[in-house]
């Protein structure tokens, strides 16, 4: 695949807290602060799959024309143990595209400083049993979290539920399922100061969801559509503004000692809510080969909301 990405942050508000939010800036609080130098990105991904039956694996970049750029990639095997029984091993390396600093990176207007970039490593395990029209699984993982000038993270992750085809036919099938989730973080690194990765990374977060999953062909046409509702809940720690330069840190601790104004450590907090998420793919089959496909995605978490879409172009090498 070959993927060009525009990625746009927004324009960060040029009133005093929120320019304290980005960069270096606390320290030059109040009149020295700058706005970013930039709230957008582009590139091109470029990417390499190979699957068949049990093996899948894939090798490629985050968006070339990024400020940083990342070798990403995986490998997963799924073999069958008989029996209804399936075992699911991946490892991989993936980007962290929650916001424009976790992928592409930024430049600090104050002091020319680079950060960002971040990539997430690790691995994980799942036992998978279906039978019948219904299916179940249980899994875990771990992953280390880096970036260039982001301090280090890492995540535990687990995970329980199973899914039932209400309708199951050779060409349409209906499925909804019942997800426990949980994940938790060595760090809170959701900020946009220098040392922050500006990625969701909660210390605890569980959530339970219902997902729907709608698949059908006809003709030419194949689509899927579906989307999950639950409910999460979830935990952030402190977090110091800069949280990768003791002595930056340091230094903006003794300016909040004579002025209450400035942030010297992001609180702590507890919240839960509402999740979701809504998944739309269309595709018209142009050839038995070539096909031209449109896609749509959006998902909804804590405080974070994504959306995505995208036309394709697929063609299928005859065997």
């Amino acid at each position: 695949t070959v993927t060009p990405v525009s990625v746009s942050s927004g324009s960060l508000p040029a009133d005093l807290v929120s320019l304290q939010s980005f960069g270096a800036n606390p320290i030059a609080y109040p009149g020295g602060m700058l706005p970013p130098n930039n709230d957008t990105a582009g590139g091109v991904a470029l990417n390499l799959a190979y699957q068949r039956d049990w093996f899948r694996a894939d090798v490629g970049s985050t968006p070339l024309g990024f400020q940083f750029n990342n070798v990403v990639g995986g490998v997963e095997v799924s073999p069958g143990l008989g029996g209804g029984w399936r075992v699911r091993v991946a490892g991989e390396r993936r980007a962290v595209t929650d916001s424009l600093l976790s992928w592409a990176g930024q430049r600090d207007a104050l002091t020319g400083q680079t950060w960002g970039g971040v990539v997430r490593t690790g691995g994980r395990a799942q036992v998978e049993y279906s039978r019948g029209n219904g299916s179940l699984y249980a899994g875990g993982g771990y992953a280390v979290f880096e970036g260039t000038g982001v301090a280090d993270n890492s995540r535990i992750e687990a995970g329980a539920g199973g899914s039932y085809a209400v309708v199951r036919r050779p060409d349409e099938s209906l499925n909804v399922g019942l997800d426990l989730v949980y994940f938790g973080y060595d760090k809170n690194l959701r900020f946009f100061t220098l040392g922050q990765g500006g990625y969701f990374s909660p210390q605890s977060y569980t959530a339970l969801n219902i997902p729907v999953d709608w698949r059908g062909r006809t003709g030419d046409w194949s689509w899927r559509l579906g989307g999950s509702i639950g409910y999460a809940v979830w935990s952030e720690d402190q977090s110091p503004v800069f949280p990768n330069d003791p002595g930056l840190q340091a230094q903006l601790a003794a300016q909040g000692a004579s002025n209450p104004l400035v942030i010297v450590t992001n609180p702590s907090q507890s919240q839960s809510g509402v999740i979701g998420s809504l998944r739309a793919d269309l595709e018209y089959a142009l050839t038995h080969d070539l096909a031209l496909g449109a896609m749509l995605r959006y998902d909804r978490a804590a405080d974070w909301n994504e959306a995505r879409a995208g036309v394709f172009v697929r063609y299928r090498l005859p065997e």
